[in-house]
């Protein structure tokens, strides 16, 4: 007899997980018998393999754009900046609002005109 679980995912990001794993999936692995539910998600559902139940409620499949994403190559580490970028598709999903927790950290730099003078000015 399969155990028959349910796990319930709300307005995450599940993206960029490098499992790279043909039977078992990307991001995930989902045994006969058990669910995942995804509301409000970004997440591949082609990177989810197994014989269990997959269901997705709104949501996006898109890079989330994170400002300074680690390689998983190198996991486990706590490194890296998983804000999203000012132009992120996760900011603003209709019918869901912001996917993931951190919200904006970077975005698009803001520049002032100045002259060829100056410039040089600044490093003599």
């Amino acid at each position: 007899m399969q155990n028959m679980a349910t796990v319930a995912f709300d307005r995450c990001i599940l993206w960029g997980n490098c499992a790279s794993d043909a039977i078992y999936g990307d991001e995930g692995y989902v045994e006969a018998g058990g669910a995942l539910v995804f509301e409000c998600c970004d997440t591949d559902p082609t990177r989810i393999k197994g014989p269990g139940t997959r269901t997705y409620w709104g949501g996006i499949v898109a890079d989330p754009q994170f400002c300074n994403r680690r390689s998983c190559l190198n996991a486990p580490t706590p490194e890296g900046d998983y804000r999203l970028n000012a132009g992120s598709p996760a900011l603003n999903v209709p019918g869901c609002g912001q996917i993931g927790v951190f919200g904006v950290g970077c975005g698009v730099t803001a520049v002032e005109r100045t002259s060829w003078g100056k410039l040089k000015g600044l490093y003599r």
